[in-house]
């Protein structure tokens, strides 16, 4: 709640938002999840079966807890609700850079904190170079920083072309999950523009 609270106030929100991922791009509360036909048997877990088609919501979203400009640079997120069964769903999560840039739980909050409310160059070297390193050490630091760093150095023509991976590993008969876009595409975009990252997503 204190993260929340710290973004609120540096944003001028009405109200608190998520503590991450607050600025959705792309909403789909009609979606289908499909499995392929020649799925394999040791992926064929629960309700994951050859051919079988469940209905699902899809949220596409910039990282950050606070409603960014869509040209700044920031991890993407995927969030897949998928619907089995009256009182059944399940929560698939994947963002845009193939690693986490924490190594635990204890990591991930501690970074969420120190750079709760950053909203200008200042605040947010301050986070990353003072709070974090007095909260997880230098070298955890040193390591979170470069990762967020790599993950947020380009600008993203398109979330249609993202490619999504699943921060942990999943207990479906593999360690982890990658979306990849249907259509082919130039990932990265020369410049940044306004919704940019809507071209080849449905309307509004």
């Amino acid at each position: 709640m204190g993260v929340q609270r710290a973004q609120q106030q540096a944003s001028g929100a009405a109200q608190l938002l998520r503590t991450f991922h607050a600025k959705a791009a792309l909403g789909v509360d009609n979606a289908r999840l499909r499995f392929h036909d020649s799925l394999p048997p040791e992926l064929c877990v629960g309700y994951a079966r050859p051919g079988a088609t469940y209905p699902a919501v899809v949220r596409l979203s910039n990282e950050s807890g606070t409603a960014r400009h869509d040209a700044t640079p920031d991890l993407r997120g995927m969030a897949v609700r998928v619907q089995v069964a009256p009182g059944e769903s399940h929560d698939l999560l994947a963002t845009s850079f193939p690693v986490s840039h924490a190594a635990d739980a204890r990591e991930f909050v501690a970074f969420a904190k120190a750079t709760a409310g950053a909203d200008t160059t200042v605040e947010r070297a301050f986070g990353l170079f003072v709070r974090l390193p007095l909260a997880v050490g230098w070298g955890a630091a040193d390591r979170m920083r470069r990762n967020v760093h790599t993950a947020t150095r380009y600008a993203v023509g398109s979330l249609a072309r993202e490619t999504f991976w699943s921060r942990g590993a999943i207990l479906w008969g593999f360690g982890r999950a990658r979306a990849l876009p249907a259509a082919p595409g130039p990932r990265r975009h020369p410049r940044a523009a306004p919704r940019q990252l809507r071209p080849g997503l449905p309307p509004p």
